[in-house]
C-alpha cells in the first residue's frame, strides 16, 4: 500500500499571418470558439496566459527547414491572431512554460536539445510584443536539465523549476528537482540563499511538475518512485519552501495504490490543488489531490470513465473545471473537459476531437464573462496545429 495523498546563434522570424483564416472554425457565435493557428510544419501548444486585450501561446514549431523552435501567439479575446513570432537557435528548443509579469512582459521556460543527447534550461525574457528582452542557459555540460515551469513572484524576482540528472548530495538518485530564484526581474544566475539547490529523496528519480507561491513561501509538486512500500510505482510528492529556499515541510506523498504521476499543482479555494493521472498499466483516470497549506489531508478523487490522463485544473468556487487527455487508442486522442464537485461527481463533460492524435496542454483560464479558455494540439491534414478553444461554464460553444 502506497502512502496516502497526495547558445548559439538566435534567430527570430516574425509572422503577422499563419494559417488560422485557413483553418478557423466559423462559430455560431463569435464570443465563443475553436479556432486554430500555424504556419508550415507542425505547430504544438504549450501554455498560454491571460492578458487584458486577448490571450498568448508559448508552444513548439517543427519545420523541415527551422527545426524545432519556440513560438509565440498573440490572439485578441474573440481567438483571432494578432501575431506570432518564432524564436530559435542552433539547437531544437521545447518549451513548458508561459507566465506574464506587471509590466507585461513575458517569461518562458524552455529545454534546448544537443545532438549528444544532454539538455539544458533556458530562460527567455520577452517583450509584450514579442520581441526578445534577455535570456539564460542552467545547466553544466554532459548533464541534462529540463526546464517544467518558470514563475513570477509577489517581489517581481523569478523562480525556475527543472529536473537534472547532476550528481547531487546522494548517489543512489538518477534525477532531481531543482530550482533557480533570481535576485530580481531580470535574468541573473545569483540565487537567493539556499535557492541553487538539488530536491529529491531515495530511490531513484524526482520528476518536477510545477510550483506555486503563497504568502511568500513556495509550495513545490513533482512526481517521485519513492514514498511507497514497494520499489516499483510513482507518487506525487510534495515539499513546502520559506522565502530563503529552507524546508518547511519535507517531502510529502499523494497517491493510490496505482502509479500517479503529476501534471500540475494551482491554488485552490481552500488550498491547492493537485492534479494528474493514476495508472495499473491498462488504463487510467484523473487523480485530484486537495491539500492545505500545512499539507493537511482534504480530499482525493479520481474521474476514470475512460482512459484520462489529467492535464490542468481550475477551481472556480462552485466546482473544479478539469482538462484531460482522453486516450482512445495509439493514433486517436480526444480533448476532453469536464466539471466536477470536490468529491469526482460530475456536472458536465464534453471531448474535441475526431479519429486522430488531438492533444489536450497546460493552459486552462477562466474568463471574465465566466467562459472557459483551453489551449490544445489538434491533428490536421496530417499536420499538428495549436487550438485555443472557449466554452461558457456549462461547456458549450455559446454563452
Amino acid at each position: 500500500m502506497k502512502l496516502r495523498f497526495l547558445f548559439g546563434l538566435v534567430v527570430t522570424f516574425l509572422f503577422m499571418q499563419g494559417c488560422e483564416n485557413d483553418l478557423t472554425v466559423d462559430p455560431t457565435f463569435d464570443s465563443h470558439f475553436v479556432k486554430y493557428y500555424g504556419t508550415k510544419g507542425d505547430q504544438e501548444g504549450r501554455d498560454m496566459v491571460s492578458v487584458p486585450d486577448g490571450y498568448i501561446i508559448a508552444g513548439r514549431s517543427d519545420s523541415d527547414d527551422l527545426g524545432k523552435q519556440i513560438i509565440l501567439l498573440k490572439t485578441d479575446k474573440l481567438g483571432n491572431e494578432v501575431w506570432s513570432i518564432m524564436h530559435g537557435g542552433i539547437y531544437n528548443e521545447d518549451p513548458a512554460s508561459i507566465a506574464v509579469n506587471q509590466n507585461g512582459e513575458l517569461l518562458v521556460s524552455s529545454t534546448v536539445n544537443y545532438p549528444d543527447g544532454t539538455s539544458d534550461m533556458v530562460y527567455y525574457l520577452f517583450a509584450s510584443d514579442g520581441n526578445i528582452i534577455d535570456s539564460i542557459l542552467l545547466g553544466k555540460p554532459s548533464t541534462t536539465e529540463i526546464a517544467n515551469e518558470a514563475i513570477v513572484l509577489s517581489d517581481g524576482s523569478f523562480l525556475f523549476l527543472g529536473t537534472t540528472d547532476q550528481e547531487g548530495p546522494n548517489p543512489n538518485i538518477n534525477t532531481y528537482m531543482i530550482l533557480y530564484r533570481t535576485t530580481g526581474a531580470v535574468l541573473d544566475t545569483l540565487p537567493k540563499s539556499s535557492f541553487n539547490a538539488f530536491w529529491g529523496q531515495s530511490l531513484n528519480n524526482n520528476l518536477a511538475a510545477g510550483v506555486v507561491e503563497s504568502n511568500s513561501e513556495f509550495y513545490v509538486l513533482g512526481t517521485s518512485d519513492a514514498g511507497q512500500a514497494t520499489t516499483a510505482g510513482n507518487n506525487m510528492v510534495t515539499f513546502k519552501l520559506d522565502d530563503f529556499g529552507n524546508i518547511i515541510i519535507g517531502y510529502t506523498y499523494w497517491g493510490t495504490d496505482d502509479e500517479v504521476t503529476a501534471s500540475k499543482i494551482v491554488d485552490g479555494e481552500q488550498g491547492f490543488l493537485l492534479i494528474g493521472s493514476s495508472s495499473n498499466g491498462a488504463t487510467s483516470s484523473i487523480f485530484i489531490q486537495e491539500i492545505s497549506e500545512n499539507f493537511a489531508d482534504e480530499v482525493n478523487v479520481q474521474i476514470g470513465s475512460s482512459n484520462l490522463i489529467g492535464k490542468d485544473i481550475l477551481d472556480i468556487g462552485t466546482s473544479y473545471i478539469v482538462l484531460a487527455e482522453e486516450v482512445i487508442s495509439p493514433t486517436d486522442r480526444n480533448i476532453y473537459l469536464c466539471s466536477v464537485d470536490n468529491l469526482g461527481n460530475k456536472f458536465w463533460e464534453t471531448r474535441f476531437g475526431g479519429n486522430e492524435l488531438d492533444i489536450a496542454e497546460s493552459g486552462l483560464i477562466q474568463d471574465s464573462d465566466r467562459g472557459i479558455v483551453l489551449l490544445g494540439t489538434v491533428d490536421l491534414e496530417n499536420q499538428k496545429k495549436i487550438t485555443l478553444i472557449k466554452v461558457n461554464d456549462s461547456g458549450l460553444l455559446q454563452p
